[in-house]
């Protein structure tokens, strides 16, 4: 009974001070000014990190809430107490400290510090974000309503591609890298794609978003685009942006796409000079449509690099002083053997305009063209620590150095990359140049990492058939083999695969039997001709086996 009568005394006692009606109003006063900033966030785009400070201040400003509450909320005259004058001011203090310091710690460990040393021997520190911050998107090309493409829906894609990179927590895979993966699906190249293709190949590509986009008029001046989250195939938003040419549109989708994907903020910091869409190629139209043009006839028929070359010739025509143009004439010329001397220098000349991922393509490109492994090597080195997540330099030193049987090296920098928060595809390149090695139990282990990441690729499960094959393990060999055959049935290697597998346990019948079958089925003389060979060699096989047996 007397705690019964203590709590209700309690209670009374904090209804007299009226704590809980001055409570509700903190409580109520707190959430709107939350509301309020989160509105400024959104609608002048104020970093959002206030928002965060801004809650942190208020949650340690309860002690001095509740005590001037308690103390001062009952109706009549009261005093401040001696301890209210040293406490409150403390209180405060504090707040104000703790939301800084918090949030502001926070901020930080989106960043870390490197320092490089460029090829004139410059040492170079710079503030970068950390990988797991990064973002991946796909952009496709715009669709349009018209039976030939318009060079805009390409265009556009482009323009994208180098202004998002700007920021250095941005990677894209735009329009003309998308070329060989449209064919595997058995579509023309950048043709427009159903959703669940487009869907596919975002997944392939690893991104976290892609983008779909669609000319709302002939006169290509506005354009509907909308975002997607990779991992849900889910909507995240969608606008349509207007503009007098294209580089208004590729400004306008540029804000839009990146007022959306949420990047981590890193306040205090630049990550990127932002340059308008007109500097990021050419500022000449007609010189801009000449390179897109170029750019997909090459990817989509590399065989015609004679009109190549007449396309790019006149890019340069329209804009003497277009780097990409340049270097793309550059390249073009390399294919047919010819001189690029001056088309390099041209590039390197006019590149100094561009942003600096731009440049170190450019530039890789020129060492390459002069048979300058070792500096390739060395831009490389340094491109991949000042922008650790893009995957570019990682791929181009792996090629380097596997081009000049400098295996362990390459396999040093894809395990450097995985360990440095890399996804997707380093994992099967790192496991290739393992099973190369023979480190069968160190490949088998990165592809089973793979494979639970990314269960709906199958990738994987080509090489630890190898590796098992490797290893001896004809039986697991052939289970993971077929479980691939039954999800992609229509691979022609697959049933060559598995007829040397058949050979390797000395079950040439059954060897024999698949390839005659898979004969039946080849589409292509040089189907026809492997699968050919590969009978050949089961025969040899045979023979030998009854010559010893």
């Amino acid at each position: 009974m007397p705690s019964s009568d203590t709590q209700k005394s309690f209670f009374t006692n904090l209804w007299e001070r009226r704590f809980f009606q001055f409570f509700a109003t903190y409580i109520a006063a707190s959430w709107g000014a939350i509301q309020f900033l989160e509105w400024g966030v959104t609608r002048y785009s104020i970093p959002s990190v206030w928002v965060d400070k801004l809650v942190v201040f208020l949650l340690f400003m309860l002690p001095l809430v509740v005590s001037v509450i308690y103390i001062h909320g009952r109706a009549g005259d009261d005093k401040w107490l001696k301890f209210e004058r040293v406490f409150y001011p403390i209180n405060v203090v504090v707040a104000l400290m703790m939301s800084m310091f918090l949030v502001n710690s926070s901020a930080e460990s989106v960043t870390e510090e490197v320092t490089v040393t460029d090829l004139e021997g410059q040492t170079i520190v710079r503030e970068i974000p950390k990988q797991e911050y990064n973002k991946k998107i796909v952009i496709f090309p715009v669709e349009s309503d018209s039976d030939i493409q318009p060079w805009e829906s390409v265009g556009v894609s482009e323009l994208l591609n180098n202004k998002l990179e700007q920021d250095m927590r941005i990677i894209v895979s735009s329009a003309l890298s998308l070329v060989d993966s449209y064919e595997q699906y058995g579509f023309d190249k950048l043709e427009p794609i159903p959703f669940a293709t487009k869907l596919h190949l975002a997944e392939d590509f690893y991104s976290d978003f892609f983008v779909s986009s669609k000319f709302q008029n002939n006169g290509m001046t506005s354009i509907e685009i909308t975002i997607y989250e990779t991992l849900t195939g889910n909507e995240v938003a969608q606008q349509i942006v207007v503009g007098d040419d294209i580089y208004q549109l590729a400004e306008k989708a540029s804000s839009f796409i990146n007022g959306e994907i949420k990047l981590s903020e890193v306040e205090g910091k630049e990550l990127y000079i932002d340059l308008p869409s007109s500097n990021l190629i050419s500022t000449d139209t007609g010189a801009l449509r000449f390179y897109i043009e170029g750019a997909v006839l090459l990817q989509k028929e590399p065989s015609k690099s004679s009109e190549a070359f007449e396309i790019f010739s006149q890019s340069v025509k329209e804009d003497p002083t277009c780097a990409e143009c340049w270097i793309r004439l550059a390249m073009v010329k390399l294919m047919q053997g010819k001189d690029q001397d001056q088309e390099r220098a041209n590039a390197l000349k006019y590149a100094e305009n561009l942003p600096e991922r731009q440049q170190l393509s450019i530039k890789f490109f020129n060492y390459l063209a002069q048979n300058d492994t070792d500096k390739a090597i060395r831009l490389c080195e340094m491109w991949r620590k000042l922008y650790p997540q893009d995957s570019k330099p990682v791929n181009n030193l792996i090629s380097l150095y596997k081009s000049t049987l400098r295996t362990n090296e390459a396999k040093s920098v894809a395990k450097d990359a995985i360990e440095k928060g890399h996804k997707g595809s380093i994992f099967l390149t790192y496991a290739n140049l393992l099973i190369q090695t023979k480190d069968w139990d160190e490949a088998e282990k990165y592809l089973k990492i793979y494979k639970e990441e990314y269960p709906k690729q199958f990738e994987a499960t080509s090489l630890l058939v190898d590796t098992y094959s490797g290893k001896g393990q004809i039986d697991k060999a052939l289970a993971a083999l077929d479980e691939l055959i039954l999800m992609k049935p229509n691979v022609k290697s697959y049933q060559l695969k598995k007829s040397q597998l058949f050979s390797k346990q000395n079950k040439f019948e059954e060897a024999m039997g698949l390839l005659q079958e898979s004969l039946a089925l080849t589409e292509s003389t040089s189907d026809s001709i492997a699968n050919y060979s590969e009978q050949l060699k089961v025969y040899n096989r045979a023979l030998k086996f009854e010559e010893y047996a």
